[in-house]
């Protein structure tokens, strides 16, 4: 948990240097490079203890695959967040041109938010036995 607060407070700092002259730019891309991937470690962690949770939290094996389905869906979403992070990134390393910048501080605002969101949600009350 504590990586996924570390990358996403990097993932703040991007977002202060946005506006860069080249070298400022080529510096604030490795530091959203190794944000996002911070974040991504931190993600990691935090998604196997949270699943294994979920699965220990519910009563029932049915129970068990509704709860990880629904969450699967919201796991799915943030690992497209990453997907389009690193895209980002990879089309402003290799662009180096003024609107490349712009959609990797939008990718990693976008998935910093969700990261936010999902570590903000209260722990899924238990399910009531039938």
């Amino acid at each position: 948990m504590r990586n996924l607060a570390i990358g996403m407070n990097l993932l703040i700092v991007l977002l202060v240097l946005g506006s860069c002259g080249p070298n400022a730019r080529d510096k604030a891309l490795h530091s959203v490079f190794v944000s996002v991937n911070a974040a991504r470690d931190g993600f990691l962690a935090y998604d196997l203890k949270h699943q294994q949770d979920l699965i220990d939290a519910s009563p029932t094996p049915e129970a068990k695959e509704a709860v990880i389905t629904a969450y699967r869906v919201t796991q799915a979403h943030i690992v497209e967040l990453f997907d389009a992070a690193y895209r980002a990134i990879a089309a402003a390393a290799i662009l180096k041109d003024g609107h490349s910048m712009p959609e990797v501080i939008t990718a990693a605002a976008l998935l910093k938010q969700a990261l936010e969101d999902l570590t903000a949600k209260p722990a899924p009350a238990k399910p009531v036995a039938p």
